[in-house]
């Protein structure tokens, strides 16, 4: 990920993940206290760095997980 493709929003929920290893859209926007549009830009520059992985393949109330630190804490 180039630093163009970063969010203040990436870093912060970056930072709130170790306390929430596992999280939903919803979870995300009130942890960021932010828009679902926010959140969701957020989300996916986790995912694109390999930090979140999606645990499902739902359309709706898609659950991520941050899945190296949950290894970690096994």
């Amino acid at each position: 990920l180039g630093a163009d493709t970063v969010t203040v929003s990436a870093i912060q929920l970056f930072e709130l993940l170790p306390a929430n290893p596992v999280l939903t859209m919803p979870m995300a926007t009130d942890l960021l206290k932010a828009t679902k549009p926010t959140a969701s830009k957020a989300i996916e520059v986790l995912k694109a760095a390999g930090i979140l992985e999606q645990v499902d393949d739902r359309k709706r109330d898609r659950l991520y997980k941050y899945g190296s630190y949950i290894d970690l804490i096994s």
